[in-house]
């Protein structure tokens, strides 16, 4: 299986021991690096929950990012800088961040491991574990360079792994939340690892080191929203989730509460700015502050019509490339999930839902029926408290799943 998440993590508090350490602070950062827009979440634990104690958004200049990957990191150190002041004005600053990863070349794989013991009388250590994760490195990288060897435009560098999370854990066959301390024969483990180019990831690291605060998890976005609903990881839920950002499309299809797989498609938001730019002879931020107040139903209908013929000319350019990174998953999936659900701040052009829900979706792909199409808001997310009440809109969605992920793997734990 080359990506996916099991349901339930049965092991969290070990990842946060694994790859975190024994103690944190009381605030963390959630630092979303968006083509268009940085968004920045000073966060806190509270009896499991996560708490939202600080926003700040900021505007990128044109330049600073190209395909989700930062493209000036002066500029993106210049804007995060002021965001992390602003957020972290009325709270204790932060010295951790979690980052999110996005960006075509940003790779996950799934690798199944399993062992069996010898002393069934004996507990399951922590060193056992750890030494499976490791051991599964190897096949993980080998599916890695099996993914990326069909990818020949836009490769240079590196590929490197980003990090592992332990997804499930079972111990002679049942799904445990925690091993360790168990006793048991066997013992199988689900690890999601997460691959991109060292330039990319180095640039992360270095704005981190530049904004002063030690890096204790870089996360595929994607993964951290499948994470984040309410019940996707009950049996019941099957979704597709599709993230529209400036520089990238984020899909990710959950069946039957797993994550079967995730995609980047490299087309967003400014591919529709620069056309509404192209056609209405005007530079890139105006085009953009309309294309804005298009998708929030604020133009009067002349301008309105204009800006609803300029998307007409790349919605379809969007919607194959979706199909394609569907296409990529429908032996594995069988049958698609019924329902889609956007978000993302280019999700609120309404030529976005109207053109999903027009698709010849069952001609096209494996479908019994064709997919409804809903929005994913704030409330539809588990364990996160908006304590500022700033964060309302489906754009927010993917820094809240962002900063949730603190509580998902117990960022703050202080068990040894």
């Amino acid at each position: 299986m080359r990506s996916g998440l099991p349901r339930k993590a049965g092991t969290a508090n070990l990842l946060a021991r694994m790859l975190f350490g024994k103690k944190r602070e009381k605030t963390y950062l959630a630092l979303d690096v968006g083509t268009e827009v940085i968004k920045a979440l000073v966060c806190t634990l509270n009896e499991g929950n996560v708490e939202v104690i600080g926003v700040s958004k900021k505007k990128q200049s044109f330049a600073a990012m190209r395909g989700g990957v930062i493209a000036n990191l002066r500029s993106v150190v210049s804007e995060c800088r002021t965001a992390l002041a602003e957020a972290s004005a009325e709270v204790s600053p932060p010295d951790q961040v979690l980052l999110g990863i996005a960006g075509e070349l940003v790779k996950g794989v799934m690798v199944e491991a399993k062992f069996d013991r010898e002393n069934v009388e004996l507990p399951i250590t922590r060193q056992e574990l750890v030494s499976v994760v490791e051991r599964a490195k190897a096949d993980a990288k080998a599916e890695s360079e099996q993914i990326y060897s069909t990818i020949a435009e836009g490769l240079n560098g590196e590929i490197v792994e980003v990090g592992a999370i332990v997804a499930d854990t079972k111990v002679d066959g049942y799904i445990v939340e925690e091993a360790e301390g168990m006793q048991g024969k066997s013992v199988e483990m689900r690890i999601f690892y997460t691959y991109a180019p060292r330039l990319h990831v180095g640039y992360l690291h270095s704005l981190a080191e530049s904004l002063g605060l030690s890096v204790v998890g870089i996360l595929p976005e994607p993964f951290t929203i499948v994470r984040a609903i309410a019940n996707a990881k009950e049996e019941s839920f099957n979704g597709i989730i599709i993230d529209i950002g400036g520089g990238t499309t984020d899909i990710a299809i959950v069946k039957q509460g797993i994550l079967i797989g995730t995609e980047m498609v490299a087309l967003g938001g400014r591919v529709f700015t620069k056309r509404i730019a192209q056609d209405l002879m005007i530079n890139f931020e105006e085009a953009e502050a309309i294309k804005l107040k298009y998708s929030q139903r604020e133009l009067i209908n002349g301008k309105a019509g204009q800006i609803k013929d300029s998307l007409r000319k790349d919605i379809p350019v969007w919607l194959d490339g979706v199909e394609l990174a569907l296409q990529e998953y429908e032996e594995e999936v069988g049958v698609f999930p019924e329902k889609v659900m956007l978000c993302g701040g280019g999700s609120l052009l309404p030529e976005i839902k109207t053109a999903l829900v027009e698709y010849p979706w069952l001609k096209r792909l494996s479908f019994n029926r064709a997919p409804s199409i809903e929005f994913l808001a704030p409330t539809q997310l588990s364990r996160i408290v908006d304590k500022t009440m700033s964060l309302t809109k489906t754009e927010d969605v993917t820094p809240l799943s962002l900063a949730r992920f603190g509580a998902e793997v117990d960022l703050l734990s202080e068990k040894k």
